[in-house]
């Protein structure tokens, strides 16, 4: 998908007006128009804007697909490293057990 149909896209899933981008940005419907039509792009500073208007990451806008794998291999991670503490921690347990068994 294209930065201006990504721009569409996120705009019209939050249900809020061209005009209503525009006006918080400082710039005209046309040239949030325009991002939407890929007919131009944003400046830097309005692609920041419409990521925090948005709620968003600025590579959700400019790469959905590979914001997505990131998010992907962030949350793989995170619950291989989840598994690793609790096989530590039963570890950790069975040594203490161990322990307590020889007192």
């Amino acid at each position: 998908m294209s930065l201006g149909s990504n721009i569409s896209s996120k705009r019209k899933s939050l249900k809020i007006s061209q005009e209503y981008v525009a006006e918080q940005l400082g710039v005209s419907r046309q040239a949030v128009s325009k991002w939407e039509t890929s007919q131009s792009e944003p400046s830097t500073d309005n692609l920041i804007k419409l990521a925090d208007l948005f709620d968003s990451d600025i590579k959700e806008l400019v790469s959905p697909e590979q914001y997505v794998e990131e998010q992907k291999d962030i949350e793989t991670r995170i619950e291989r490293n989840q598994k690793n503490i609790k096989m530590q921690m039963a570890a950790v347990f069975g040594r203490v057990l161990t322990l307590i068994g020889f007192l």
